[in-house]
């Protein structure tokens, strides 16, 4: 019997894309909408625009972590992107859910159990506390990591 607990969340509601018919996440709320109205402003925006409006950009809108490297310097987003996007993770309760991800929660909705994210990235033979209560066989320590 699989002991992990319901996620305190429920299905993000979704909604067809009026311009190319694809099946998107619903923008509900102040912060998705203005994220939305942004996108309109920005969309025809050109990265050699950008660069020239900001010489630095190649340099701060970069991450570094664990051998990974991002540079999101080009893509079509501005300091006002980043702030509408941060915004609405806090809206959505984004670190909540990482959280519950984390403590091996149910928040795979379609299959009413715990995703196997962290799971499945776990070094070999390591497994947090509800790894070892979950039925999946790919859990076990000898085929993690």
């Amino acid at each position: 019997m699989n002991e992990t607990r319901q996620a305190p969340f429920d299905r993000q509601r979704r909604a067809r894309d009026s311009r190319t018919g694809r099946l998107t996440r619903s923008s509900s709320g102040r912060r998705g909408k203005a994220l939305v109205a942004h996108h309109e402003k920005v969309r025809e925006l050109h990265l050699r625009r950008l660069f020239a409006d900001d010489p630095g950009r190649g340099e701060r809108l970069t991450a570094e972590a664990v051998g990974v490297f991002l540079d999101y310097s080009k893509n079509r987003i501005t300091d006002e992107t980043l702030t509408l996007l941060l915004q609405l993770a806090e809206q959505s309760g984004l670190r909540a859910r990482i959280d519950a991800m984390f403590q091996g929660d149910k928040i795979n909705v379609s299959e009413k159990r715990a995703v196997l994210h962290v799971a499945l990235r776990a070094p070999r033979g390591r497994r947090s506390s509800w790894m070892a209560r979950t039925s999946c066989p790919r859990c076990t320590p000898c085929s993690t990591g």
